[in-house]
């Protein structure tokens, strides 16, 4: 029968789950998702994870899911279950109307994740996005998934806005590090802010920062070279440093640092 689920509070089997070809789910990608890590027997973030799905169903009038058939100890369960307690295992929490439009459904799955903490060859993606729906992780994630198995040999592909600046990843946020200063897009460009990026704000003192400061119109490739080191980040990936950008045939490359793996430790470490 293959892998087990969280469907609706009940761990089933996932072949068991038989979707229409009319679902919403599956025509529009209709639906949020987050992404939790699970390593060293803990969950990471979880409640930062159901904070941001319940504001975006606030933003986009969308019934927040019931905590109850998403209860940690489902998930705890479920992965014990599929044999991964001893793994490094990627949660992906779906909450999805899969069947119907009038009936939204929360799904859970689990499978071993395989974290690469060399440093990232990144490229620049020349296409702007500015949809204020990037602000949600939503299900209708083709740009992102598209434009990154399409790269090639990089690592990561950034995404830009109407200013033609990098402001996120197809799957992390940019952190910039010039001069002890951590800097970030602001809350006005058209991404998603994670929650890992949100936890390294929150604690940037103990990482050797001086203070964060936001770049209203994203970061121009004039400032990401005159920047000591970039990071990417994201809740698997937790903290990872960029090599080299392409800017179409021209590559910008950083030196190695540690910061990266700073971060990594301190948060496997010391939060759950």
């Amino acid at each position: 029968m293959g892998r087990k689920i969280l469907f609706d509070g009940k761990i089933i089997f996932r072949d068991n789950v038989k979707a229409g070809i009319d679902s919403p789910a599956l025509n529009y990608g209709y639906g949020l998702f987050e992404t939790i890590l699970y390593e060293n027997r803990k969950i990471y973030f979880i409640k930062d994870h159901l904070k941001r799905l319940f504001n975006s169903c606030q933003v986009l009038d969308i019934p927040p899911p019931d905590l109850n058939l998403i209860n940690e100890n489902f998930i705890y369960k479920l992965i014990e279950e599929n044999g991964l307690t001893k793994n490094i295992v990627k949660i992906k929490l779906m909450y999805s109307p899969i069947f119907n439009e009038k009936e939204w459904n929360t799904i859970v799955t689990v499978n071993i994740y395989a974290r690469n903490s060399k440093n990232i060859y990144a490229l620049v993606e020349n296409k702007v996005r500015s949809n204020a729906f990037y602000k949600h992780k939503s299900m209708s994630y083709m740009q992102n998934y598209h434009t990154l198995i399409s790269s090639g040999e990089f690592d990561e592909v950034l995404l830009i806005n109407d200013h033609k600046n990098i402001i996120e990843g197809t799957c992390t946020n940019i952190l910039c590090v010039k001069d002890k200063i951590l800097y970030f897009a602001d809350g006005s460009n058209d991404y998603l802010f994670g929650i890992m990026q949100q936890n390294i704000f929150k604690d940037h003192r103990l990482f050797g920062f001086k203070k964060i400061e936001a770049l209203e119109y994203g970061f121009s490739r004039q400032f990401i070279e005159s920047c000591d080191e970039i990071l990417l980040t994201n809740s698997l990936k937790i903290a990872s440093n960029v090599n080299s950008i392409n800017f179409g045939s021209e590559k910008i490359e950083f030196k190695s640092c540690k910061i990266s793996g700073l971060i990594r430790d301190h948060y496997l470490k010391n939060n759950g």
